[in-house]
């Protein structure tokens, strides 16, 4: 509510264990979920949703990096745009 960024640096399966609960993605799928090193993800709590930033390169970081057979859990469509 207040417009404030928090930032996240942490291990793979600390990301993945706040990602399982933010995008709702069931425990027995979570293992199956890939966090590509260095890459950023956005949550935005008004969309409900990951968003990933355009490095420019003009190829769909879906495709570009592997997120493992889980990443349909973590890219679901936005709310409220």
């Amino acid at each position: 509510e207040k417009g404030k960024r928090v930032l996240i640096a942490s291990s793979e399966n600390v990301i993945r264990g706040l990602l399982m609960i933010l995008c709702e993605i069931p425990e027995e799928k979570i293992s199956r979920l890939e966090i590509p090193n260095g890459l950023p993800l956005v949550y935005d709590f008004k969309s409900k949703c990951i968003k990933l930033l355009d490095d420019g390169s003009g190829e769909d970081p879906r495709e570009k990096y592997n997120f493992g057979t889980a990443a349909n859990y973590l890219f679901q469509p936005c709310k409220n745009e």
